[in-house]
């Protein structure tokens, strides 16, 4: 978003507590690129319903499609697998979500399971050829990196003591005063 207002000639100020962008991202964030949220598709549905979690799934697939573009997936392949009757169930529940979403469904069954891991005792599974995976800190660096060529403010490990409306519109003031 900030790289679009930018890009667009807005003003833009880039917060990071951290001394350089990108400190610490990689511990929490595997970059993994789901459809989707994190949230089970089925659940999605039950908590929103169909039509809001079909248009969710597109947001989020126009991001993948961006990413795509600027040469930041490194793969384009998801593998859910049951180990359990409770997860099956999850795992076929996520289906029946997906198939009410129209998106493409690839079951596998236990023994497609196990063939594609090359091991042993799993249940059924859900290929999803929509995940993918990204490095984000390069995601972050060539944003950054963007974001600064468009004129935005990048403020590195500085403490924001206020954030309101000035004489020209919306203000950041930081502990040095600036």
């Amino acid at each position: 978003v900030g790289v679009r207002l930018a890009e667009a000639g807005e003003d833009v100020v880039i917060l990071h507590r951290g001394d350089a962008f990108g400190d610490g991202i990689a511990g929490r964030d595997a970059g993994r690129v789901a459809p989707g949220l994190a949230e089970h598709p089925h659940r999605l549905v039950a908590a929103v319903g169909v039509e809001v979690a079909r248009e969710i799934y597109r947001f989020t697939d126009q991001n993948r499609a961006l990413m795509a573009e600027a040469g930041w997936l490194h793969t384009a392949f998801g593998l859910s697998l049951a180990f359990d009757e409770a997860e099956s169930g999850e795992l076929e529940a996520a289906c029946a979500a997906m198939d009410a979403m129209g998106r493409q469904v690839h079951r596998r069954n236990a023994p497609q399971s196990d063939a594609l891991m090359a091991a042993r005792g799993f249940g059924p599974g859900r290929a999803d050829l929509f995940e993918a995976a990204a490095c984000p800190v390069q995601v972050l660096g060539e944003l950054v990196t963007r974001v600064q060529a468009a004129g935005a403010t990048l403020a590195r490990g500085v403490r924001v003591t206020c954030l309101g409306d000035g004489p020209e519109g919306p203000r950041v003031v930081f502990d040095d005063g600036a």
